[in-house]
């Protein structure tokens, strides 16, 4: 019987590109309004890596729903793609995040960094 080869972990070209922190928050995910909950486990302004049960192909567009520490009262809604999944993470790359989206994203980065830092 011939092994295949299974992808656990994105090739370093389909990286997204910026800084990533590690992160803790929920995320509710999926496909229209069937969304599944998971967990941010890091984020960066282009894309979330993530912890769920519910897996997409690689290529699946889906609505993100994530729920920042630094601002608890908000939730974000993202469009993303994914870029790989396996039995343990998601790696998800945002598609047409608004100027005010990459504010927000970028405040809970670099808060986390401070934090990470302390």
């Amino acid at each position: 019987m011939q092994k295949v080869a299974v992808q656990t972990s994105p090739p370093a070209d389909e990286l997204p590109i910026g800084r990533r922190v590690r992160l803790k928050g929920q995320v509710r995910y999926g496909v229209g309004d069937d969304l599944a909950i998971g967990y941010a486990v890091d984020l960066s302004i282009s894309g979330l890596g993530l912890i769920g049960s519910q897996r997409f192909a690689p290529g699946t567009r889906v609505r993100v729903l994530l729920h920042l520490h630094t601002h608890p009262e908000e939730v974000l809604e993202l469009i993303a793609i994914v870029r790989y999944s396996s039995r343990l993470r998601i790696g998800l790359a945002f598609v047409d995040v608004s100027v005010e989206l990459e504010r927000k994203l970028l405040d809970c980065i670099t808060t986390a960094e401070n934090i990470s830092r302390k």
